[in-house]
């Protein structure tokens, strides 16, 4: 781990923040990173493997490889978050695939946004998107709004259905 940061008068720095474990890297940089309630964070993470997360995310956590990048703006209790993310060989229970990525995701206050999802696994892809209520002062999504999600096959062969089939 390099870490490379000031803190003066309230207002943080983080010049550099660096952890590596084999090929896993994320980096932290901002200028000013945190200051007067708010955050201005830039963040990078490339090969962390999801396994990794099962302390917090508890035995279901996904598998897979992720590699990402998101900018954290505004209010620290309810920040600006956008960026984009990669999984290779991503796994959720039974569905198993060959890559999820996902080129612009915006978290505001109130939405998780996902326009641009691609799914790819066995020689095929699907397309998706999704809306998802958030709720930042309990870091959950409620269950009194809608979830929107849409999926799109495109012309391919049936056989499809059989590799994403346990996505619905």
């Amino acid at each position: 781990v390099e870490l490379q940061a000031t803190a003066k008068a309230g207002v943080v720095t983080i010049g550099k923040f660096r952890a590596i474990s084999g090929d896993m890297t994320v980096d932290v940089t901002g200028a000013p990173a945190y200051a007067d309630g708010n955050l201005n964070l830039e963040i990078r993470a490339e090969n962390v493997r999801l396994s990794r997360l099962e302390p917090w995310l508890g035995k279901d956590t996904p598998g897979g490889t992720l590699s990402a990048l998101f900018a954290v703006r505004g209010p620290a209790s309810a920040p600006d978050i956008r960026g984009s993310a990669e999984i290779v060989k991503p796994a959720f229970g039974a569905l198993a695939l060959d890559q999820l990525r996902a080129s612009t995701i915006q978290i505001t206050s109130n939405r998780i946004e996902i326009p641009d999802i691609l799914l790819t696994a066995a020689g095929y892809q699907a397309s998706a998107s999704a809306s998802i209520p958030w709720n930042w002062a309990t870091l959950s999504v409620p269950n009194d709004e809608p979830i929107r999600l849409a999926a799109d096959l495109g012309p391919q062969s049936l056989a499809v259905l059989n590799v994403f089939g346990p996505i619905v």
